[in-house]
């Protein structure tokens, strides 16, 4: 503790100059004293410094997405089909049950 004082002790403090609209200013005042912040300055560092990007890669997600669009795709027809004709067939069943599977090999796979 007696070494981070003496730090501060021999920094001089600068003034940092920024625009902001007025509401823009009243939002970041108020969410400094909302967290619990004595003042604008600290709220900012500490921001600064806490401040992370989070970048995410999308395409597992889209793929995921068009694979399961195709399989829905199929069962969709067969449903519409057994929807006309009013029957269905153990095949029917198997292809559903089959589908259902594929589905969720998918799901368990990317997560």
């Amino acid at each position: 503790m007696k070494g981070e004082i003496k730090l501060r002790e021999n920094r001089k403090k600068e003034r940092l100059e920024i625009q902001l609209f007025k509401d823009d200013k009243e939002f970041v005042k108020n969410k400094a004293t909302e967290l619990g912040y004595k003042t604008v300055s600290a709220f900012l560092i500490d921001s600064a410094k806490t401040h992370f990007k989070l970048e995410v890669d999308m395409k597992v997600y889209r793929d995921l997405t068009k694979e399961i669009n195709y399989i829905g795709k199929n069962i969709n027809s067969l449903i519409r089909r057994i929807h006309t004709d009013g029957i269905y067939t153990d095949q029917d069943m198997d292809f559903l049950k089959v589908n259902q599977k594929k589905i969720i090999k998918i799901i368990q796979k990317e997560y």
